[in-house]
């Protein structure tokens, strides 16, 4: 993996597993990672557009995540993780793909 492709920083956060019904997340420890993100072509049904999110391997990151960060128009966006690869099987990099739900 080169460094110089994770050119974003995200935000990760997990849904607690005691109350799920609160929607408080709780922050991953790291929980700021440098990140690519890479959009995918729209979900048929029009209300999602999925991501190609890689970062470096972290063991916390699972389909309970939520991926938060910044895009250049200074919108916050939110990154729901429906799927992760860990690339090589090596415990190194991992690709996500995730799902923003648009407004």
């Amino acid at each position: 993996m080169r460094a110089s492709r994770l050119n974003l920083w995200v935000s990760l956060h997990n849904k607690p597993e005691n109350n799920p019904v609160t929607e408080m997340w709780t922050a991953l420890s790291p929980f700021r990672v440098p990140a690519s993100i890479e959009p995918l072509p729209p979900a048929d049904d029009g209300r999602t557009l999925p991501h190609a999110v890689t970062i470096r391997f972290h063991a916390q990151v699972s389909v309970d995540t939520r991926m938060t960060y910044v895009d250049p128009q200074g919108r916050t966006r939110y990154l729901f993780v429906k799927g992760i690869q860990d690339i090589g099987l090596q415990n190194v990099e991992l690709r996500c793909i995730c799902e923003e739900v648009m407004n």
